[in-house]
């Protein structure tokens, strides 16, 4: 990180024991995402949508901070959901150049039509998706995608 008008170059760490993570309330979801968490939950199946805590980094490439973990019965590693939403359409293509610069997780990225992106931008074989949503999202489309991921 660059830091004030001279770009002082910084590095900035959190270990566990410095007394910032995991004290205090735990962080409020977006309320499209909190919608979303609550319809998963509603529909009884055999995922769980929990808070995500995990920063995904690909060095040299970027990071992705899902909003949601997915987790059931007998999956190894979690499946993440972040939502972009109304974000710019070069987020997206970052996403997807993120995904084909070899993220090691399987990450299903939801995307606003407004932003004119197509679900097809990542392939069948990836380890992430494009869920492309109208004005909300809907829980058993989001489960699809999730499981399709799962069965990568």
């Amino acid at each position: 990180m660059r830091w004030g008008k001279e770009r002082e170059a910084l590095v900035f760490r959190l270990a566990a024991d410095s007394g910032g993570a995991g004290e205090g309330p735990p962080a409020r979801l977006p309320d499209e995402v909190q919608a979303l968490r609550e319809a998963v939950a509603e529909l009884g199946g055999p995922w769980r949508a929990a808070p995500a805590t995990r920063v995904i980094d690909l060095p040299g490439v970027g990071v992705c901070v899902p909003d949601l973990e997915f987790r059931r019965e007998g999956l190894a590693r979690p499946i993440y959901l972040e939502v972009m939403g109304f974000w710019s359409r070069d987020a997206v293509w970052r996403r997807v150049e993120l995904v084909e610069g070899g993220l090691g997780e399987r990450v299903l990225f939801a995307v606003s039509q407004h932003l004119r992106v197509s679900e097809q931008a990542l392939g069948d074989d990836a380890p992430g998706a494009l869920y492309v949503y109208k004005r909300a999202m809907n829980a058993r489309s989001v489960l699809d995608k999730i499981e399709r991921l799962a069965a990568r």
